[in-house]
């Protein structure tokens, strides 16, 4: 894995360090992999990024009922 240190990126770069997200590009880098596995490996690792900005962008808010 690169060694990449957080103050050579811009401060709205997230780095994203996810076990499964790691696991999901270790296997999309193989050169064993097919265009059929690297097109559901792209789409797995788009639904576990989304899922991450929006857990960071989610609030709650509270609201009083009648």
């Amino acid at each position: 894995m690169s060694t990449t240190t957080t103050t050579s990126l811009p401060s709205n770069v997230h780095v994203s360090t996810h076990p499964c997200l790691i696991a999901k590009l270790s296997q999309l880098r193989s050169h064993t992999t097919n265009a059929r596995d690297a097109k559901a490996l792209v789409h797995e690792i788009a639904l576990i990024l989304g899922c991450q900005a929006l857990a960071t962008a989610l609030y709650t808010t509270p609201v009083s009922s009648p």
